[in-house]
């Protein structure tokens, strides 16, 4: 990575220094109009889907609580007179060890791939999986459980030809792999590295380019199988972020959209897709955000492992589509999507010069 020229770059300076407000930057009276209509909308639109959720939704979500375990005890049934009928052929080519038109495995293995594994999330998910006998992990760590374990070397900076082809062989040799984790992402965290077309490249190529080539690629192989889950991590400043998050928020927003659009897409296959939204977590990212001087305390950074075990149990469980936790700051940071254009202008200089990410431009 280039260590580009102190002229196209940006530093503290630009984060905490004083703000002067000149006349052209004051909203125009018809746009001033046009956010006052927006906010309207807002507020419409929020009763609605309030009222939606209430009558219609929570109804439903007390109702498969209530008779779940009944109708998942008929499916049960169901699926084992199906491998009574299959357990001895192939069906279309598929491996053996599969059923019927959704060919979760009969065993009950998981194969478990997480990517971004070294530390923070992502070894905490390898963790949530490692006292289970009948889980085979791979993953880049040291660490050993119960579980069959395999380290593997996955770089979401590479070319995605070999990206792809990576995880390909990774699933053909151990496989097929039932379950990705895709939890790798950087940001700025270079010490002496000011923000710059470089840093911004490379947030995006790993970022954008390599969470998406690693989840299409792993999709593709998961849907004609009929079964797979995909936990991709975004992150809730990608709903709302202070200003200089510039580029780390906008990869994270792709990352949000683009895996609720997947899990629509998805769904009709049988593969499962679920978007997770930390909010503070004290993982290294945290760490290098104290170092840059954010504001936040200590005690508001929650701990990666409870992270984990929600994550774990959206995905295990099913009927989560995006998990956002801790809950308050989830709460707060959502309600906050709902400001209009120059108020979200606003909240954004306000959480920058309030050092709620540090000094850096990231």
């Amino acid at each position: 990575m280039g260590k580009g020229g102190s002229n196209n770059s940006m530093n503290p300076a630009e984060v905490m220094g004083m703000t002067t407000l000149v006349a052209r930057q004051v909203p125009t009276l018809s746009y001033t109009l046009q956010n006052v209509v927006i906010s309207m909308a807002s507020i419409a639109v929020s009763t609605l889907s309030f009222c939606f959720t209430c009558f219609v939704v929570l109804p439903l979500a007390v109702g498969k609580l209530i008779f779940g375990p009944f109708i998942s005890a008929m499916d049960l049934g169901m699926k084992s007179s199906k491998e009574n009928k299959n357990m001895d052929g192939n069906i279309d080519g598929m491996p053996a060890g599969y059923e019927g038109s959704r060919m979760k495995p009969i065993d009950e293995r998981k194969v478990v791939l997480v990517v971004g594994a070294s530390g923070g999330i992502g070894l905490c998910v390898v963790k949530q999986y490692m006292n289970d006998s009948n889980v085979l992990i791979i993953a880049a760590s040291d660490k050993i459980g119960t579980s069959f374990f395999f380290c593997a070397e996955v770089d979401l900076g590479h070319h995605k030809k070999q990206l792809s082809e990576s995880l390909r062989a990774l699933d053909k040799q151990y496989g097929p792999i039932t379950h990705l984790y895709e939890v790798g992402a950087v940001l700025n965290n270079h010490k002496h590295m000011p923000y710059n077309l470089d840093v911004a490249a490379e947030m995006i190529n790993i970022n954008v380019a390599g969470t998406t080539t690693a989840v299409l690629t792993m999709f593709e192989l998961m849907k004609p199988r009929g079964y797979g889950k995909i936990c991709i991590v975004g992150s809730i400043v990608g709903s709302i972020n202070p200003a200089n998050q510039i580029s780390y928020a906008a990869t994270k927003a792709y990352i949000n959209s683009f895996t609720s659009s997947l899990r629509v897409l998805a769904a009709p296959s049988g593969v499962d897709v679920v978007n997770v939204q930390p909010c503070f977590i004290d993982t290294r990212m945290a760490q290098n955000m104290r170092a840059h001087g954010t504001t936040v305390p200590g005690w508001d950074f929650a701990d990666p492992e409870g992270m984990a075990k929600v994550m774990m149990r959206a995905v295990e469980g099913g009927g989560v589509g995006v998990v956002m936790w801790p809950g308050r700051q989830a709460a707060v940071m959502y309600a906050l999507r709902a400001l209009n254009p120059i108020m979200d202008e606003v909240a954004k200089w306000t959480a920058m010069k309030a050092g709620i990410a540090g000094k850096k431009v990231t």
